[in-house]
């Protein structure tokens, strides 16, 4: 029977960066796409709310798949610590990716971005995004098998 050893041939740290790395890379990637589709399709119906609702379970769903391919992929060991790192640097790229993004789209100051995160949608968006750092730990024991 392998062993973990045999999965994981290094634990190290420098595969859960890489892993958080290519994991929130794809997910802001995906964001783009349904931040565009939800921005032209759906927020003059339904109103900005209801859009980010709807859009939730779309990227919440493809994150948490993407997350298992990253964590594959960059052969990420089901440990508490490499999940964390991988979860929270995916987390800063997303964030700062966004960040960037958002200056050269709108040349407003940093503090209007985080202002986005005073109203329903904001606190939506930001705990869903959250809860995406939180996939790696969450998939933890189905990928330590």
């Amino acid at each position: 029977m392998p062993s973990v050893n045999d999965k994981y041939p290094k634990p190290s740290l420098t595969n859960a960066i890489k892993g958080g790395a290519l994991y929130g890379a794809g997910v802001f990637a995906i964001g783009f796409g349904l931040g565009i589709a939800r921005t032209i399709f759906l927020l003059p119906t339904f109103g900005e709310t209801i859009a980010v609702l709807m859009e939730l379970p779309v990227i919440l769903g493809l994150s948490w798949v993407l997350c298992g391919r990253s964590i594959t992929k960059m052969k990420v060991t089901p440990q508490i610590s490499k999940r964390l790192v991988m979860g929270s640097v995916a987390f800063l790229l997303l964030i700062s990716a966004e960040l960037a993004l958002w200056q050269i789209m709108f040349d407003t100051p940093t503090s209007a971005f985080f202002a986005r995160y005073t109203n329903l949608a904001g606190i939506m968006g930001l705990g869903a995004q959250v809860l995406f750092a939180l996939f790696p730990l969450l998939q933890l024991t189905q990928n330590s098998e």
